[in-house]
């Protein structure tokens, strides 16, 4: 059977907004996104489906970069987070430098319910408009 991908456009932007990191935004300053809960409770009950430590869930994350300051030194790094509790936050992976507009994607891994996008800002003058989500990465 032949696929029809003009039926199914690739949009830029989240698909489900409970994977939603940040709406489009500008910062000027280096930030963290608010916890995206993976297991929120059901019916004001305990998540039991939810596990720590089964097996890693596999993401990726999206970032969608509509305008960003350059030629002036200015940097910008960024990195997924995963916390057992929403406070305490340690790297999926590395750094992940940002270098131009457009929509990037990379996959990790996570064994923590709480995930969260840091972004380090630096140089004079440096300002990003981007917006940020993850997907479930069925290949990994």
């Amino acid at each position: 059977m032949e696929q029809n991908y003009e039926k199914y456009p690739n949009i830029a932007g989240p698909q489900d907004a409970l994977l939603q990191l940040e709406p489009m935004t500008l910062y000027a300053a280096s930030y963290s996104t608010p916890p995206l809960d993976q297991a929120p409770p059901i019916n004001n009950e305990p998540n039991l489906v939810w596990e720590k430590g089964i097996s890693p869930r596999n993401y990726i994350l999206n970032v969608n970069v509509t305008a960003l300051v350059t030629g002036g030194g200015q940097t910008y790094q960024d990195v997924l987070q995963e916390s057992d509790d929403g406070i305490n936050w340690e790297n999926c992976g590395g750094l992940r430098t940002i270098t131009a507009v457009g929509v990037t994607s990379i996959g990790f891994a996570t064994k923590s319910r709480f995930l969260r996008r840091r972004v380090v800002i630096a140089g004079g003058g440096a300002s990003i408009t981007n917006q940020s989500w993850v997907s479930p990465n069925w290949i990994s």
